[in-house]
């Protein structure tokens, strides 16, 4: 039997069968990234990065009493070993390259046998691919960033250095000290001031409240995750195909580097006295679920190139397909 392949300007693929019959079926749906959709993940992230940024200044933050017995606040004052920024700069250079590579020299157009795709550069399709999974992992970080100060001050958890860092004494007693031996409750406000500053509003004194959960730990984690999976889904699946097995090994090694990174940012907020153990391990799952969630949402971009491939598989070994109208034609093609 006599088969060709025909598409019409509305999309839909005819097959031109030897019984004078066309059976039109409808074509996938797109997956590439439009203009329209990075634009708008550009603007949703950068909005909610500047408000998870400024948040601490227009917001109150919850205010925690304290006993000066608790052992869990008296840790000593040690810088960060890794810097939120440090954090920010090397992921965006990791991910920026990886990306690039990803789109520009690996992945390839859908159909580029599809009239309809040649009315856009190759290279203007590649732009928008790198914008698209670009503003993917900004959004993704964009939210992060956000949820975790919200959590911040709507919790006010004590930092483990706290004490060293305020120096807590009473109006009542004018102590500067708060003893160990000293069994009093703290109360927030006006019955304590801290030693180094009396504004309570200081960004050092708000940061010793801003505890639960790391931040560091929640951006370090999605990170690596994100990268992680970019790499495995848009870059090792379409580059080695069935050299893949014996390349697997040397993947895990990989992977188990770059999650032992991030895990070790995350980590050193323990040691560095700057959040409770439990902080980090809330920061590291809420980071690893918006990595997740961030591919899963946009799967259809991520998994396109296999989904056609299983789609066309599917048409060509089951008769049943997503929409089929016979149509009887007097001629034969």
């Amino acid at each position: 039997m006599d088969i060709s392949l025909k598409e019409n300007s509305s999309g839909i693929t005819k097959i031109k069968m030897e019984n004078n019959k066309d059976v039109a079926v409808a074509k996938p749906t797109t997956t590439e990234f439009s203009l329209f959709d990075i634009l708008i993940r550009l603007i949703v992230s950068i909005l909610v990065g500047i408000v998870g940024y400024h948040l601490r200044r227009f917001f109150p933050i919850t205010l925690r009493g304290f006993f000066c017995q608790d052992f869990s606040i008296r840790f000593p004052y040690r810088d960060s070993t890794v810097e939120t920024n440090t954090i920010f700069y090397v992921s965006i250079a990791i991910l920026a390259v990886l990306v690039f590579v990803g789109e520009f020299f690996i992945n390839k157009p859908r159909d580029p046998t599809n009239p309809e795709f040649w009315k856009l550069d190759v290279l203007l399709w590649k732009l928008l691919q790198f914008g698209g999974f670009t503003t993917v992992w900004m959004l993704g970080a964009g939210i992060n960033f956000l949820l975790f100060n919200v959590i911040k001050i709507s919790v006010g958890r004590l930092r483990p250095n706290f004490i060293a860092m305020c120096q807590p004494y009473t109006n009542v007693t004018n102590a500067k000290d708060c003893l160990i031996n000293n069994s009093n409750y703290f109360f927030p406000g006006d019955l304590f001031k801290c030693n180094k500053t009396n504004d309570m509003n200081n960004p050092r004194i708000v940061d010793g409240r801003c505890s639960f959960y790391s931040g560091h730990s929640a951006l370090s984690i999605y990170f690596a995750v994100f990268i992680i999976l970019y790499t495995h889904i848009r870059v090792f699946s379409k580059s080695f195909g069935s050299f893949a097995a014996p390349i697997l090994p040397l993947l895990i090694v990989l992977y188990s580097i770059i999650i032992s990174l991030g895990s070790f940012v995350a980590v050193s907020r323990v040691f560095d006295h700057k959040h409770h153990p439990s902080d980090v391990a809330v920061g590291f799952c809420v980071g690893a679920a918006i990595a997740i969630l961030s591919v899963f949402f946009h799967r259809n971009f991520f998994f396109s190139a296999r989904e056609m491939k299983k789609k066309d598989v599917g048409k060509k070994s089951s008769n049943s397909v997503v929409e089929v109208n016979i149509i009887s034609e007097n001629t034969r093609v």
